[in-house]
C-alpha cells in the first residue's frame, strides 16, 4: 500500500470514529465511567450470612484452643499426682515379706469333704459381720509367694440403692418374690431361705425383707443364707477348691439385714462368670438350720449351677423362685434349676405359675417366663412356636 493510500485509510477511520465519539461534555464521560466500573450489588441476607459464618468459625477455633489447654493442664496435674504417690510409696516400708510369711502359715482354701461341725470346730462362724472373717478354713501350708489382690472398693451406688429399697419398701418390676410367697405361705411352714446375692440379684433380697416386714406374724422363715460366689478373700469360688463366703441372717431386724446385705454386696465385686455356687449355699443352710423342713431358693435364671456334683448331699426339698430370664431364645428355665427341683422333690415358681410334682410333669405343660410362653419337653422348657398358640 502506498503512502497516499495509507493516509486515505486513516482519514476514513477517523471520520467513522468521529460519528460515534461522545461529545466532550463532562456529564457524558461520567455516565460512561459508571458503566465501565459498575460494582455488582448483592442481597443484604448474603452479606449478613457471610459475616455470621466468619464469627462462628472464629469462636470455634477459640473454643478448641481452650479445650486443648485445659486437657494439657489436667494431664500435667495427674502426672504430678502420680509422681507424688510413687514417691510416697517408696518412702513407706515394704510389708510384702510379712504378708507372705503370714499367708504361708495361715490359710488353705481346700474344703473339707464333709460340712464343718460346730462341736468339732468351735471357731466355725455362721454370722456375717461388716468385716471379712476367714471362715471354714484349714490351717495348712500353701504355695509360696501368694498373689496380692487389690483391695475391694466400696460400691457406693449399689449400697445406696440397697438402703433406699429397704427404707422405701421398693419392689422389683414384676414383684415375683411377693407374689410367689403370698401364693405359697400356707405350704411353706418351716423353711430356710437361700438367696443369690450376686450382681443384680440384690433387689429380690430387699423385696423379701419388705414382704417379711409387712407380715411380721409369719414365722415360716427360720433363717437365711445369702451367697455371692466369692470366697472370704473376695475371689470367685472354684468347685472342690475354695469355699464360698456365706452371709447368714437369724433375725430380720432392719439394722441387721441392712448390714448383712451391704457386706454381701461388697464381697461379690469380683464375681465374673455366669455359673454360681447355689448347692454349696444350700448345704451350708442345711447344716446351719437342721430343723427346717425345706429350702426356698431365690435363683438367678440367667446363671447355671457350677457345683451340681453336690446334688446328692441335699436331703430336703428345694422350692425354687425363678428370677429373670435365661437370655437364651429357646430356653425358659435353666436346666440345672429344673434338675435340682426334680431330684430334691421340690418345685419351680415363676411370676404366674407354681409347678410341683415335677417328676410326673406332663410333656407340653406351659409356663410363662419373662413375658414369653414355654412348654415342657424332654426335661426342658422350650419356647412355644407361633402355631402352637392355637392348639
Amino acid at each position: 500500500m502506498s503512502n497516499q493510500e495509507e493516509q486515505r485509510l486513516h482519514d476514513l477511520v477517523r471520520e467513522a470514529m468521529g460519528q460515534i465519539q461522545p461529545s466532550y461534555e463532562e456529564i457524558h464521560w461520567e455516565q460512561m465511567q459508571g458503566k465501565l466500573h459498575k460494582i455488582p450489588q448483592y442481597p443484604n441476607w448474603l452479606w449478613i450470612g457471610s459475616v455470621t459464618c466468619v464469627v462462628i468459625l472464629i469462636s470455634w477455633f477459640i473454643w478448641q484452643n481452650n479445650n486443648v489447654d485445659t486437657s494439657l493442664t489436667k494431664t500435667s496435674s495427674v502426672a504430678t499426682t502420680s509422681r507424688s504417690h510413687t514417691e510416697q510409696s517408696k518412702a513407706l516400708p515394704s510389708v510384702a515379706p510379712k504378708l507372705a510369711d503370714t499367708a504361708r502359715k495361715v490359710i488353705s482354701l481346700q474344703p473339707k469333704q464333709n460340712a464343718p461341725d460346730k462341736a468339732e470346730n468351735p471357731d466355725f462362724k455362721t454370722e456375717s459381720t461388716m468385716g471379712y472373717p476367714v471362715e471354714s478354713l484349714i490351717t495348712k501350708t500353701i504355695l509360696p509367694n501368694p498373689i496380692a489382690y487389690p483391695e475391694i472398693s466400696f460400691n457406693q451406688p449399689i449400697e445406696e440403692d440397697i438402703r433406699k429399697r429397704i427404707e422405701q419398701r421398693i419392689l422389683t418390676s414384676d414383684s415375683i418374690i411377693t407374689k410367689v410367697w403370698e401364693r405359697n405361705k400356707s405350704n411353706w411352714r418351716t423353711v430356710a431361705l437361700v438367696g443369690d446375692f450376686t450382681s443384680s440379684m440384690y433387689p429380690y433380697a430387699t423385696e423379701l425383707f419388705t414382704w417379711l416386714d409387712k407380715n411380721r406374724k409369719n414365722k415360716s422363715i427360720q433363717g437365711a443364707v445369702f451367697f455371692t460366689d466369692c470366697d472370704s478373700l473376695g475371689q470367685e469360688t472354684i468347685p472342690n477348691q475354695t469355699y464360698g463366703k456365706m452371709f447368714t441372717i437369724h433375725n430380720w431386724e432392719k439394722a441387721n439385714v441392712l448390714s448383712t446385705f451391704i457386706d454381701a454386696s461388697r464381697n461379690t465385686q469380683r464375681n465374673i462368670r455366669l455359673a454360681e455356687n447355689d448347692l454349696e449355699a444350700i448345704l451350708y443352710a442345711q447344716n446351719t438350720f437342721p430343723a427346717i423342713q425345706s429350702f426356698v431358693l431365690i435363683a438367678d435364671n440367667s446363671s447355671p449351677i457350677k457345683d451340681m456334683h453336690l446334688l446328692s448331699q441335699i436331703k430336703k426339698p428345694v422350692h425354687i423362685i425363678v428370677c429373670g430370664s435365661t437370655y437364651e431364645e429357646n430356653t425358659g428355665i435353666q436346666p440345672d434349676l429344673i434338675q435340682l427341683a426334680v431330684i430334691t422333690k421340690g418345685s419351680l415358681h415363676t411370676v404366674e405359675t407354681d409347678l410341683s410334682n415335677l417328676a410326673t410333669i406332663k410333656s407340653g405343660t406351659r409356663v410363662e417366663v419373662g413375658g414369653k410362653s414355654y412348654k415342657y419337653k424332654k426335661g426342658r422348657f422350650v419356647l412355644r412356636k407361633f402355631h402352637e398358640f392355637w392348639k
